[in-house]
């Protein structure tokens, strides 16, 4: 919604300078934070007849001004140059350290389909080792420089993981755009990926990235323990040249 939000701000300065209006239930968390994400600002509290209930409700007006809606999008756009940070190199056994403390965390290894819980050094180590296959690639990506998580391609199949302080602000999103751009650079024509069910960080990445649901299975999860269900997504390389054009 956050993103359907922008593009309707966006349309409508595309079409005027007046300011945008709108208006929230206090109590409405979720709309409440897609708003004021927005940049939009409380004006007048007022009391209104809620049609659903027969209520008489507060209602919280707002407004977002032309000038704040520019600035704001001046700032997304640096955000989003600053991405660029990003690095990719493959993994080696210098990076095992690194990469152990992120497996460390329960919140990312849950998430992942082959690694142990607790967090195994020597695991970590395999995982280190350069890639020699022939059907792929696994990158560290660094950002100024600094580990912050991996993102591979093998057999098809896309998987990542990311330091928790690196979340929410984009990063994964750009390394696997990356990733899915140098795998389809090959002549691939589709890319595989995996989320468990309750994964909803990963799902809206690949989501954002044109995969499609195809298949929903239960699997085991190794850090888990026992058999999880999962969401299996496919993107196509005519689908993924495409999105990327309407994105240019």
């Amino acid at each position: 919604m956050t993103q359907a939000a922008e593009a309707a701000i966006a349309w409508h300065f595309s079409q005027t300078d007046a300011d945008l209006l709108s208006g929230r239930f206090p109590d409405n968390t979720g709309s409440s934070a897609v708003l004021l994400n927005m940049g939009l600002t409380d004006t007048n509290l007022e009391h209104v007849l809620q049609a659903s209930t027969g209520k008489v409700v507060p209602l919280q007006y707002m407004a977002l001004p032309s000038t704040v809606c520019r600035t704001r999008q001046c700032d997304q756009k640096t955000k989003h140059t600053a991405m660029h940070n990003l690095s990719y190199r493959p993994l080696s056994p210098s990076d095992a350290v690194e990469l152990y403390k992120i497996a460390s965390d329960w919140s990312v290894v849950r998430q992942l389909g082959g690694w142990p819980w607790p967090a195994s050094e020597t695991f970590t180590f395999g995982r280190c080792v350069p890639y020699a296959g022939d059907d792929g690639f696994v990158w560290a990506v660094c950002r100024d420089g600094a580990l912050c998580g991996s993102v591979a391609v093998t057999s098809g199949h896309i998987g990542y993981m990311l330091d928790p302080s690196r979340q929410g602000q984009g990063v994964m999103t750009q390394a696997a755009t990356d990733a899915i751009d140098a795998h389809f650079a090959t002549g691939a024509a589709r890319l595989d990926a995996t989320a468990w069910h309750d994964n909803t960080a990963s799902q809206r990445i690949l989501e954002k990235l044109g995969f499609v649901h195809w298949s929903t299975r239960y699997e085991h999860a190794k850090a888990r323990g026992l058999p999880t269900l999962s969401y299996h997504l496919r993107l196509s390389r005519d689908a993924w040249h495409g999105l990327r054009t309407t994105a240019q």
